[in-house]
């Protein structure tokens, strides 16, 4: 009982110490060793240009892990720059196994507009290689995941990763503006094989 006392003592002076981001980051591992399980869930989605209804279970199909990308609404210049860093990364998440999946508030049509190149001004210049879901106007998928900002109607722009048994491996909340911890997430992979 003292033992279990003094261990607990102890993580908690580590994790109050934290002067980092990536501290902050490392710390955000060792709390989520928990691995909450996550329930299958189902989302309206698109992927170029089709749209289809995605399940968490169906990712697994395609991968051993699923990263879901919280970020806020189409056509801000700030989801400009989450999705392209998204793409830039795309290739190195497939090499783990890894499928990225971005999530936003809008609904599909705002979606295809936004992700097809030359429909409207704000559209973005390329098409992404990944799936684009919408957690549309109730956002019960943002609120789960602690990505819903409950003071506006906009989303924290948060990352969570899920293995195939349904368990989160890494959540993380992005401050305002940063990047995606893209070098955290992909060590999530290296550690796990």
């Amino acid at each position: 009982m003292n033992q279990h006392k003094a261990l607990k003592r102890k993580r908690e002076s580590h994790l109050g110490h934290i002067t980092t981001e990536e501290d902050n980051i490392r710390a955000t591992k060792i709390i989520n060793n928990n691995k909450s399980f996550i329930h299958n869930f189902c989302v309206d989605a698109i992927y170029r240009g089709d749209r289809f209804t995605l399940h968490l279970s169906d990712i697994f199909n395609h991968g051993e892990f699923a990263i879901l990308f919280f970020c806020d609404y189409d056509f801000s210049i700030q989801t400009k720059r989450d999705f392209t860093q998204i793409e830039d990364h795309y290739k190195s998440f497939l090499a783990y196994s890894a499928i990225p999946i971005v999530m936003t508030q809008d609904g599909i049509n705002v979606h295809r507009a936004f992700t097809t190149p030359g429909t409207s001004p704000g559209s973005l210049d390329f098409e992404p290689s990944f799936v684009l879901a919408s957690d549309s106007c109730n956002r019960l998928l943002s609120a789960a995941f602690k990505a819903a900002d409950h003071t506006s109607s906009h989303l924290n722009r948060t990352v969570v990763i899920i293995n195939r048994d349904h368990q989160v491996l890494f959540s993380y909340t992005v401050p305002p503006l940063r990047f995606f911890p893209m070098r955290a997430i992909l060590n999530c992979f290296q550690n796990t094989r």
